[in-house]
């Protein structure tokens, strides 16, 4: 078993069969990969929505990959063991025009970044909103020739954006094409059970996955595994997703049934009479003899489903809680400020600490410029602030009366000079005599 590393760039944003593997490796072996963001690298901490509107939307879900499994043959299963997968600190969530579930709710495009802690957000302050990364798009060639977008997810996986693919999870994929041609990418720090506003909290990742390969198997439905809860080891028990649409999509709830993600073909088709035929023998007994009830009551009366629907309830709750910042609430309240730092010579000050303190709620955000001399402060409550601005070596600078309106960016930019000079330097000179033009010369030795 080797462990190799794959770099996010060359990425590529089409399924293609055609595309040569970046990569090779055996059954068994570990890969790290780095992955871009959804936008292909586009975005970046403090983009506006001016710049977002200008992005190359051919590069959306630019995916890292392909790798070649050798060995893998169409007919296998592919197996991707999730060993870890981490944010890079920051991430962002949009409202795009015409877009989402609630798109004739919200019309006007938004922006929101988000600050991430190893394990959590606070961005939303007083709220707290836990990360669970996973990548939305893994997947491997599909088997016709030439390019298909990535958004619509399909036999071969792809854009599936299902939040169960977290650390510790597997994912079952059929092999379709010689060597499986692995990708994976579009990163999500945290998502619900879907995505309101097409987005999750989008950022860039890294993934590490080991692949394992099962021969001559064939899959019912595409499944990821996963812990439901942490528990004892002897009593820690498995649950299986299959992937794709329930029977009555009107309804969108469906019985889940315990599955062995390996079923041979012989074994997952039905046959006429036999055990299909007891199972209907069994139902219409029961139907017979028991009273009718509700189909909601019959699920609700199952232990499992109501620990399902208990948590879906929390999902639910969580979704709301972060869609508010993108509707009525943030789009009301927040804006922005950004600027220059420089001296008196016109060059940039890296590395100055820029606070706003609201004059108001004396709320406290804190930057620093880049090598450019550019600072942003963005997800700020519409007030008034105070801006400071300070750097070893210069004369501090203040700006009050700073106003941040909603869905704006204000720009301040700062002059700071030369502070006071603590320190001395002594010059001592010892008359030399020059015998070219017999003037009195000096040496000047520092001391």
């Amino acid at each position: 078993m080797t462990e190799h590393a794959l770099a996010a760039e060359p990425t590529h944003s089409r399924w293609n069969r055609a595309l040569p593997p970046r990569l090779e490796i055996d059954p068994g072996d570990t890969v790290h990969f780095q992955c871009v963001d959804a936008s292909g690298g586009q975005m970046r901490p403090g983009i506006s929505l001016e710049q977002l509107s200008g992005i190359d939307r051919g590069r959306v879900h630019s995916l890292t990959g392909p790798v070649f499994i050798r060995g893998a043959q169409p007919g296998d299963v592919l197996e991707i063991e999730i060993l870890d997968l981490t944010h890079h600190g920051w991430g962002y969530s949009t409202i795009v025009e015409g877009l989402g579930f609630l798109k004739d709710r919200f019309r006007e495009p938004y922006l929101f970044h988000w600050d991430l802690l190893p394990h959590e957000t606070r961005s939303l302050a007083p709220a707290v909103v836990p990360l669970r990364p996973f990548c939305g798009v893994m997947g491997v060639a599909p088997t016709a020739d030439g390019e298909f977008r990535t958004r619509p997810p399909g036999p071969f996986g792809g854009n599936m954006d299902v939040r169960e693919l977290c650390a510790g999870a597997r994912l079952y994929l059929p092999v379709l094409n010689p060597g499986a041609l692995f990708s994976c990418g579009d990163g999500h720090a945290a998502q619900g059970d879907g995505e309101v506003c097409i987005n999750g909290i989008e950022c860039p990742l890294d993934a590490t996955l080991r692949f394992h390969l099962h021969r001559s198997h064939t899959l019912s439905a595409l499944l990821d595994r996963r812990r439901i809860r942490p528990r004892p080891a002897a009593r820690r028990p498995q649950r299986y997703l299959p992937h794709g649409r329930p029977p009555r999509p009107s309804l969108g709830i469906h019985r889940r049934r315990r599955l062995h993600p390996l079923q041979r073909g012989h074994e997952s088709a039905p046959q006429p009479g036999g055990q299909r035929a007891h199972d209907h023998r069994q139902r219409s007994h029961r139907e017979k003899h028991s009273p009718r009830k509700a189909p909601l009551l019959m699920l609700i009366n199952d232990p499992a489903v109501v620990s399902e629907l208990a948590e879906l309830a929390l999902w639910v709750f969580l979704v709301s809680c972060c869609a508010l910042p993108f509707g009525l609430s943030a789009q009301q309240t927040l804006g922005g400020i950004n600027g220059q730092v420089t001296d008196s010579s016109g060059a940039a000050v890296s590395g100055a600490t820029v606070t706003a303190v609201g004059e108001q709620t004396a709320l406290a955000r804190t930057a620093t410029t880049n090598g450019e001399g550019v600072y942003s402060l963005v997800n700020l409550p519409i007030g008034t602030y105070t801006i400071s601005v300070s750097n070893q070596g210069y004369e501090s600078q203040k700006f009050p009366g700073i106003l941040v309106q909603a869905d704006r960016t204000a720009t301040v930019n700062a002059l700071l000079k030369v502070g006071q000079v603590s320190e001395s330097v002594t010059v001592e000179a010892s008359p030399l005599l020059n015998t070219v033009d017999t003037t009195n010369g000096y040496v000047l030795d520092k001391a």
